[in-house]
């Protein structure tokens, strides 16, 4: 289900358009490529202006929401405002960045690996 879900994605449909006239073997006459290429030019441009108008409305929905929501973050419950949270708070980012130089690492020597041999 997943998987059908996921080809629905946009991009695929144009993939599926682009091999079809690829897998003609050069044989594609213009009249078939045209109505791809215009059919690709329009789903492109609408998706994207649908994916700007998301956006958009996301971030008004979040610049609204926002105010009401730093008023009630700025009040911290006891727990929170102790010394053990405050150690916790200092000390994330910097195992954060230790988790990603990790994996970063851990990516650079798997690959210098496999292309050494």
């Amino acid at each position: 289900m997943l998987g059908a879900t996921h080809a629905l994605a946009p991009g695929h449909g144009r993939t599926l358009m682009a091999t079809t006239a690829a897998a003609r073997g050069g044989g594609a006459r213009l009249r078939d490529v045209l109505p791809m290429a215009a059919s690709v030019t329009v789903t492109h441009t609408l998706g994207a202006v649908a994916l700007g108008l998301l956006v958009t409305a996301a971030g008004v929905a979040v610049v609204r929401v926002g105010g009401g929501a730093s008023r009630l973050l700025r009040r911290r419950p006891r727990w929170a405002s102790g010394r053990p949270a405050r150690t916790v708070r200092r000390a994330a980012p910097l195992g954060s960045a230790c988790l990603v130089v990790a994996l970063g690492a851990g990516s650079v020597f798997r690959g210098a690996a496999s292309a050494l041999g």
